[in-house]
């Protein structure tokens, strides 16, 4: 099952195991009764007793198989009842299955010849209530049967997220209000300044802010009163802050000199500038002093800095410089460059203060982090009464008042004495709170550990990979070891050339400073099925340049450019507040992110349709198979910006889709823009949801038309651009300032309707006038996408049944309530008849496989907000505030917050890069990498020096690591990665294009005259839609004469009904669909037409998949016995039906083969056949699409040719006549197709008559052409 978790079959082995035969292990039977065979490591994990086993369990490796195997062989051979395990799991959902797993096995073994029935009974029996659950859940066990150590009401319950807002808010008021009455000179400082101008909001979040993450603190108390006395006890060379920060800064500098060593080589390359030589080693001479000083402390760090000076760069000139390659020489002043602007910036943000300045400054820091401490402390005595007295507690109280039980030596020596074996799944996500309520209940040698600390990704949800990396280097592997490791590194999931191509790259990337973990021979996959060699890569990337890289100061702006920013990562001076004059940096984020997103949504498509025509092995089967949509998955780090996008456009290409969203959610884009539009009619000044709506079908607005009125008025707020765009009239000749006006016109309508109508009422309006629903059910998944919408109007009408509000109180009401209640769930696993392609965050994959899967969006900087603000919180370096100067009125960013921004943001990338793991080893077959950036050749620069560790660690972004990978590694054949570069201008070309008459679709619609179409036609296209006027204050009662979809086909009947030709003038998109590679089975049918049409297809079906090579240079004769060979090969494969290849008779062939255009046809460079494709008329809301498939194009020397075949049964004199006239307009559009897809001139269209047994040329109008005798 494509996108499924491990599923175990009767013997126990996940679904991946039971796979075919390879070198690691056999072929697993589904007859329980025999015998499984383990890798040794597996059977080690399994079999080993009286000691603490820590599996570190690659991905794919059947660990989850291992953990049950080891919990029924306990059962059956040791005769451990299950009710003496704790069995913990991360989630309810991972208990539930780990529950049925053991059942299952339970009930297997059950019927084994020689088993004990009774004794295997009587634990089936008692799986049911067996400890089988998340820590959480033992913790509420353990606190409810121990509730009277700790005062706990013995009904208390977890409070629901309305009770506990409610408590918070009272907290908070109580804990302040009695600060102020004492008004304590450390209050006072620090309400100074960290408090807003008017209210207290500020400091409450900051104090919930250090409440929630004291929470991952065994005993939260003590940790902030260290915190305290670490300040007031220690000098600054003392703290642990310090001394972590200067290590860091050393493994920096070594970085630094890794890729200045690099510059020394290129100074002694044969045409390499020479004479730079002595500076460059120079330099690293005054790296390795700098290092030496960190390792020596602070002063001797700030003395060294002071007194640092580089050599300058000898000149190179005369007969020299003719022997130095400029390329050379710039690189080299670059990365020397480069190394003196971080040495600078390390001077001036890290070592600007003396020792003794130092000390000061963090003396300062005290009196404000005291008063932190202590409002935190009230604030936690003040909620945990409230919630006492409401019998409620939250989702922390459970595992620290679980503590506090076990605290008790007779509670906890109890549970030690009951359970008899502990198992941990997934224990790189648990954290210190969790680990110390394990600690207190097991033995010496009794917990099993199973987890990956390479795929530990729930960080924000205060995990803690450093428990898991502390055992790592703690334990040992040697075999009767006390505390053990035991490695599983067999991967069966993956294709063995895709798993080296994998380890390639972390091999390079992956180390203890950047992803916590060394990824060595004990860390890196092996094969454990054998797949068939493939023809291509198994694993590619590729790069798609957005935009023309810039000199200068652009290229800091780069996110590609993030290598060369080393600076970067020293901080710099905080930013002002954005004036009205300034630009918002989120907004102009938003409109590139925007327009990259869609771009690259089309490459991610084409790619699909290309993956889509070649078989997949399946190794559950044991062979290849067609794949199908459901094999396919399209990852991100986050979908939620541009997961709609990715539907949108997939949808144009035919390819069903379903996305995750908010939360794991789909989150439709046009919920989102009716979101949005309530916002803005509320407040009409807020950018993003303008931007929003802007684009959604509401506004019909497209990226580059948006990026044309930022660029016509860059300062200010986009609502004023807009505003002065629609004013001044520009983008007249494209009708942007007067739809502009439109739009605006129609907020001020429904601003006025809002002002009085009910807000359920207003609500409904919107949805039929902006046409929401309608477009709802239009896009894939229509009827689930309504129904949100509907859910939406529903919620107005309750929220003003209820409240009487008026519309910012109902807005305020949905983004305080719970967004997933508009939504529906995108299943993790499909039952059979569900056939689509999913998009879902990377955190969402984890534990599941995918046939085919693209990882998507990977040039999306990483989001590093949390090494920002006035507090900074980090488990080990503690609590760091901005330092205050009272007196001075002045602020600064202090020493301890940047050590602590440091850290966050190590951990942060090395999290990123523990991410980007687990997305890299979800494939099973082929794994297609795709990034975009604006600045390709700088990018292309960086990534030509490969995976230095210095710049490695200065990545902004998944692509910059894979980039310096896959472009820059001299990788061994085994290790490359594919990689392609796409230039934006190719592809957007290959798109869209703009013509240069500004017709309206009105035009055409006018055209139709009072024609109605066929309504056999009708069936096959989608609803129509009703076309406005430009003004939209008439219908055009004709406008539902033009379908929304019509194919070419169809246009033939316009035509024949009176319509003039296509308007050629329009705005067309060229959109590609994926191309059919199966043909259906045609029944014979009675009824003459049905037989011609099904005639029609098996003579398309022949061509579409015959092997033309086979007829060229043969005799008549020899090319009809072909013929027959190829007709019985296509039944053979189920493409052709035995009826109609019998009545498919050679002659109406002969003459296809028989003519130079065929010569020609089998010489070309390129041929594609069947090749389906979609017209887009018009733009914005008013549009229709045309689709068609081109039956065969060809390009050679002279050109393209577009090539089709017609099987009309036509004839007399005036047979050719009647076909010509009847296909022009046909081809004429398949001709303008292929030249704005390809940017190239067709060269000819011919058309082949089987009836007629000849070629027929197709003049294209306005051309001259040749005619093939």
């Amino acid at each position: 099952m494509s996108g499924s978790a491990e599923t175990p079959n009767s013997n126990g082995l996940s679904g991946a195991q039971a796979s075919p035969r390879s070198a690691v292990q056999s072929v697993v039977p589904s007859n329980p009764r025999i015998e499984v065979k383990w890798t040794p490591d597996q059977d080690s994990a399994i079999r080993s007793r009286n000691a603490n086993l820590l599996v570190s369990a690659a991905a794919g490796s059947g660990k989850t198989a291992v953990l049950v195997e080891r919990i029924l062989q306990l059962i059956a051979e040791d005769r451990i009842p299950i009710r003496n395990m704790l069995i913990v799991t991360f989630t309810n959902a991972a208990a539930g299955e780990m529950r049925t797993r053991i059942i299952r096995a339970l009930s297997a073994k059950l019927r084994e010849p020689g088993a004990d029935a009774l004794w295997l009974r009587e634990q089936l029996e008692r799986a049911g209530s067996a400890y089988i659950m998340t820590l959480h859940a033992f913790c509420n066990d353990l606190v409810r049967k121990h509730f009277y150590k700790v005062d706990m009401d013995p009904a208390f319950r977890v409070g629901d997220a309305t009770l506990l807002k409610s408590l918070r808010e009272e907290a908070a008021m109580l804990t302040l209000e009695a600060a102020y009455e004492a008004m304590s000179p450390d209050f006072s400082q620090f309400i100074e300044a960290f408090s807003g101008n008017r209210t207290d909001e500020k400091i409450e979040a900051l104090l919930w802010n250090v409440h929630g993450f004291i929470q991952s603190q065994p005993d939260p108390k003590a940790w902030l009163v260290s915190q305290t006395e670490a300040l007031e006890v220690h000098e600054a060379q003392d703290s642990l802050w310090l001394k972590a920060l200067l290590q860091m800064i050393s493994e920096e500098l070594e970085g630094l000199m890794e890729s200045h060593r690099e510059t020394e080589q290129l100074c002694m390359d044969p045409c390499g500038p020479m004479a730079y030589l002595p500076a460059i080693r120079s330099d690293l001479e005054l790296l390795e002093n700098l290092m030496d000083s960190m390792e020596a402390g602070y002063a001797a760090a700030y003395e060294s800095l002071a007194d640092l000076k580089f050599d300058k760069l000898k000149p190179i000139r005369g007969a020299e410089a003719e022997q130095v390659d400029p390329a050379l020489k710039d690189a080299v002043q670059e990365r020397r460059d480069l190394v003196k602007d971080y040495i600078k910036r390390l001077g001036k943000h890290f070592f600007s203060q003396s020792p003794d300045a130092l000390d000061q400054s963090i003396r300062r820091l005290l009196p404000g982090t005291r008063a932190l401490s202590e409002l935190v402390i009230s604030l936690e005595e003040n909620y945990g009464l409230l919630k006492k007295e409401a019998g409620v507690i939250d989702f922390y109280d459970l595992e620290h008042l679980a503590i506090d039980i076990l605290k008790d030596e007779e509670i906890a020596g109890m549970y030690r004495d009951k359970f008899d074996h502990l198992f941990l799944d997934e224990y790189q996500d648990s954290n210190l709170v969790q680990e110390t309520v394990v600690r207190a209940i097991a033995r010496e040698d009794n917990v099993f550990l199973v987890g990956d600390v390479k795929q530990s990704i729930y960080k924000f949800r205060l995990a803690d990979p450093t428990l898991f990396m502390d055992k790592l280097n703690s334990y040992s592997r040697e075999e009767g070891a006390r505390n053990r490791i035991i490695d599983l590194s067999a991967n069966f999931r993956t294709r063995p050339e895709l798993i080296e191509r994998v380890n390639g790259f972390f091999e390079k990337v992956m180390n203890l400073s950047l992803g916590e973990v060394v990824y060595d021979h004990h860390a890196r996959l092996n094969p454990g099925l054998s797949f068939p060699e493939e023809a291509f890569p198994s694993l590619s990337l590729t790069l798609i340049d957005t935009g023309k890289a810039k000199s200068g100061s652009d290229a800091e702006t780069s996110q590609a450019g993030a290598f060369e920013a080393a600076s970067e990562s020293i901080p710099a001076a905080a930013a002002s507040e954005p004036g009205a004059d300034e630009t918002d940096p989120d907004l102009e984020e938003a409109l590139s992110y925007m327009k990259n997103a869609e771009l690259e949504a089309h490459v991610v498509a084409d790619l699909i349709k290309g993956t889509l025509k070649m078989d997949i092995y399946d190794p559950k089967l044991g062979r290849h198979r067609k794949p199908a949509f459901r094999d396919v998955v399209i990852l991100m780090r986050s979908p939620k910006a541009a997961a709609e996008t990715y539907v949108q456009v997939l949808s144009q290409y035919g390819l069903p889709v379903r996305a995750d969203g908010v939360g794991a959610r789909i989150s439709s884009f046009e919920m989102q823009a009716a979101l949005s539009l309530l916002k803005i009619l509320d407040n009409s000044r807020l950018d993003l949801d303008l931007l929003t709506v802007l684009r959604s079908p509401i506004g019909g607005f497209g990226t580059d038309e948006l990026a044309a009125i930022r660029a016509f008025s860059p300062l200010g707020t986009f609502r004023d651009a807009v505003t002065l765009f629609s004013e001044e009239g520009s983008g007249a000749e494209t009708g942007l300032s007067s739809r502009l006006k439109d739009f605006l016109s129609r907020l001020e309508v429904w601003s006025g309707y809002a002002a009085y109508e009910r807000v359920g009422d207003f609500v409904w309006r919107l949805m039929i006038e902006t046409g929401l629903l309608d477009y709802a059910r239009a896009m894939p998944e229509g009827e689930l996408r309504a129904n949100q919408l509907m859910k939406l109007v529903e919620r107005a009408g309750d929220y003003e049944a209820a409240l009487r509000g008026d519309l910012s109180g109902f807005i305020k009401v949905l983004e305080e309530g719970d967004a997933s209640e508009f939504s529906a769930e995108v299943p993790k696993t499909l039952s059979e008849d569900e056939d689509f392609i999913r998009i879902m965050s990377i955190h969402k994959s984890k534990g599941l496989e995918f046939p085919i899967v693209f990882l998507a969006d990977t040039g999306k900087k990483f989001n590093m907000r949390d090494t920002y603000g006035d507090l900074l919180l980090h488990k080990d370096l503690g609590i760091a505030l901005k330092e205050i100067d009272a007196e001075k009125r002045t602020y600064r960013t202090s020493l301890p917050q940047l050590a602590i921004q440091k850290a966050i943001e190590r951990e942060a990338l090395s999290e990123e890069l523990r991410i980007l793991y687990v997305a890299l080893t979800r494939a099973v077959d082929r794994l297609y990498v795709t990034g975009s950036t604006k600045f390709v050749d700088k990018a292309l620069s960086n990534y030509g020096r490969g995976c230095l560790a210095f710049a490695m660690r200065q990545a902004k972004c998944l692509l910059d690591w894979m980039g310096a990978y896959a472009a820059g590694e001299e990788a061994s054949e085994a290790a490359r990665w594919g990689f392609n570069l796409i230039r934006a201008e190719d592809q957007i070309r290959a798109q869209t294009f703009e013509a240069a008459s500004d017709r309206a679709l009105d035009d055409l619609l006018a055209q139709a005259g009072d024609h109605v179409l066929d309504t056999a036609v009708l069936r096959r296209l989608d609803s129509g839609r009703t076309l406005k006027e430009a003004h939209g204050d008439q219908t055009d009662a004709r406008a539902s004469a033009l379908p929304s979809k019509v194919s070419v086909s169809d246009l033939k009947t316009l035509e024949a009904l009176g319509q003039t030709p296509l308007n050629r003038a329009m705005t067309l998109e060229v959109l590609y669909k994926p191309e059919l590679t199966e043909t259906p089975r045609f029944m014979a049918q009675e009824s003459r037409a049905a037989m011609g049409a099904a005639r029609g297809s098996a003579f398309h079906t022949v061509l579409q998949f015959m092997d033309f090579s086979k007829m060229g240079q043969r005799t008549p004769a020899e090319r009809e016995s072909v013929f027959n060979e190829e007709k019985q090969r296509l039944v053979r494969e189920g493409r052709l039906d035995q009826t109609l290849a019998d009545d498919l008779e050679w002659p109406a062939l002969a003459g296809f083969f028989d003519h130079p255009l065929f010569q020609r046809l089998l010489d070309a460079q390129v041929l594609e056949r069947e090749k389906a494709f979609v017209l887009k008329r018009g733009s914005g809301r008013e549009f229709s699409l045309i689709q068609g498939v081109v039956d065969l194009y060809f390009e050679d020397e002279q050109g393209l040719v577009v090539v089709d075949y017609k099987t009309d049964r036509v004839s007399g004199p005036e047979a050719v006549t009647l076909l010509k006239q009847r296909y022009s307009t046909q081809l004429g559009l398949y001709a303008e197709a292929l030249e704005k897809l390809t940017g190239r001139r067709v060269e000819a269209a011919w058309l082949y008559a089987a009836h007629l047994k000849q070629w027929i040329n197709i003049v294209l109008t306005g051309r001259e052409k040749e005619e093939l005798s």
